[in-house]
């Protein structure tokens, strides 16, 4: 169990295809062997790949549950569990701003025990969810400085990460830079270039971002074509929310922008969204359903 899960790291760094097979053999050892302290990270590992290679999100959340049961009696990987966990599968179940605050308790139960990577990841996660959820711009942004200063005191140099973004997303909708999130293409081109290797994530959540301002502005044909981009860079299985929520917006945008195959294309959205609120995230996506089929 411990060899399987010194492997998780670099096989998610290069090669990402392999994680589910390896939390796949980590969950069998588990039924087959009993619980480890390193086996409540494969059960949420596992469960994501249950909600999104297979559909099965009800599997999943049990998992995820299962993943903070045996957290919390082995007093370890408590951060792991919860905030992996709750970024990537209870959003399919509970309410986006349920989650969110879940993500905050993973952070704190981090800082309390010291376990300072997980507790950085679930730092860079909180912008990206408490945005989507809602939360006030300028309530988000200040509670977003002590997250970065985690980061940087605890990962130092890592390049940009959603959590800069949605900054810089917060100061352009608050009027506090221009109508871009990047200071032209070249900025642009540097940014997606830093994160290429090491956060593909981010490079999706930008063009996200980046479609959702154009859209504000009137502009579904630049929006699509960061939606476009953002496909390209999305890892859906891997379980983020953007990589769902952004069916919502490119809908959306589609409707917008009108012409022949519009009604198809929408609808094809429409009927993603459906697959998975009918698996059961109706708490996240049943509104952002209902206002498609409108």
């Amino acid at each position: 169990a411990e060899l399987m899960h010194a492997m998780l790291l670099p096989l998610y760094m290069r090669r990402r295809e392999l994680v589910p097979l390896l939390d796949g053999a980590a969950v069998l050892l588990a039924i087959d062997k009993g619980n480890a302290p390193n086996s409540s990270m494969a059960y949420c590992g596992f469960g994501k790949v249950q909600a999104h290679r297979f559909g099965d999100f009800a599997t999943a959340y049990e998992l995820g549950q299962v993943a903070k049961r045996v957290a919390d009696q082995f007093s370890v990987h408590r951060t792991g569990a919860y905030g992996v966990s709750a970024a990537f599968i209870d959003w399919m179940r509970e309410p986006l701003l349920d989650v969110v605050e879940s993500v905050r308790d993973a952070f704190r139960i981090g800082v309390e025990s010291g376990e300072t990577l997980y507790a950085s990841l679930s730092a860079a996660q909180y912008s990206s969810l408490a945005f989507a959820a809602g939360r006030p711009l300028e309530t988000l942004r200040d509670e977003c400085k002590p997250f970065l200063a985690f980061i940087d005191a605890n990962m130092g140099n890592v390049g940009l990460r959603e959590i800069h973004i949605t900054q810089r997303m917060i100061d352009a909708l608050l009027g506090r830079r221009g109508t871009t999130i990047f200071d032209g293409p070249e900025d642009e081109a540097q940014a997606i270039e830093s994160m290429r290797v090491g956060n593909r994530e981010g490079i999706a959540w930008y063009h996200l971002l980046a479609g959702e301002l154009a859209a504000l502005l009137d502009d579904p044909e630049e929006a699509l074509r960061h939606f476009e981009s953002a496909r390209q860079w999305h890892e859906r299985d891997m379980g983020p929310f953007s990589a769902h929520d952004f069916v919502y917006h490119e809908a959306l945008a589609l409707a917008a922008m009108g012409g022949e195959g519009a009604i198809d294309d929408v609808d094809q959205r429409r009927a993603m969204l459906q697959t998975w609120v009918d698996a059961g995230a109706r708490a996240s996506l049943g509104h952002k359903l209902a206002l498609v089929e409108a």
